[in-house]
């Protein structure tokens, strides 16, 4: 979605992709990030994060 105009009190049809879509992501996401903390990587570059990205199955 991209949005080009957002007439104003119309932003929270928007709301459902952050509740749905994007929390489940994020919560996958932290969830790789921990374990990649466990295991000694305490930096997450753009190799790391796109390998992440890759592994997560929602």
């Amino acid at each position: 979605i991209i949005p080009i105009y957002l007439p104003p009190y119309l932003t929270h049809f928007l709301q459902p992709l952050d509740l749905i879509i994007f929390s489940v992501v994020k919560r996958l996401y932290l969830a790789k990030v921990d374990k990649y903390l466990a295991c000694g990587i305490t930096g997450i570059n753009r190799d790391y994060f796109l390998q992440i990205l890759g592994e997560i199955r929602p």
